[in-house]
């Protein structure tokens, strides 16, 4: 009868350093395959969370812009407060010289995320 695999029936546990090695390796791709499953959890949130920004702030600044040109701004007022579906705007404005400073503070709906952006605007171009 051949005699064959006798690293495996050997007594000594020539495999077991094998098999450990093999369980080490897989143990680490799957741990390193979940944290990156995470990592991409988390910038496909943030770049949500970006794009509904901006499209918040471009729809504020539209509407303020609109308001403005058509004279339908509050006298009384330096602020404008704008509800859009995905946000909030609150827009603090001031005029001078032939420049309008606004101080925009975006809120996202249910609080995940908020910024405050300072820009510039000249209405007569």
């Amino acid at each position: 009868m051949k005699k064959s695999f006798s690293f495996i029936t050997d007594r000594q546990g020539f495999i077991f350093p094998y098999v450990m090695f093999i369980i080490a390796i897989v143990l680490l791709l799957v741990t390193t395959s979940s944290n990156m499953y995470k990592n991409e959890i988390h910038i496909a949130k943030q770049f949500t969370d970006n794009l509904q920004m901006n499209t918040v702030y471009q729809m504020g600044f539209a509407k303020f812009k609109e308001e403005y040109v058509g004279n339908l701004m509050n006298a009384d007022s330096d602020k404008v407060d704008y509800e859009f579906p995905p946000g909030h705007v609150a827009i603090h404005y001031s005029e001078s010289d032939e420049q309008i400073k606004l101080d925009m503070k975006i809120t996202l709906k249910g609080g995940s995320a908020k910024r405050t952006i300072k820009r510039t605007w000249d209405p007569i171009q």
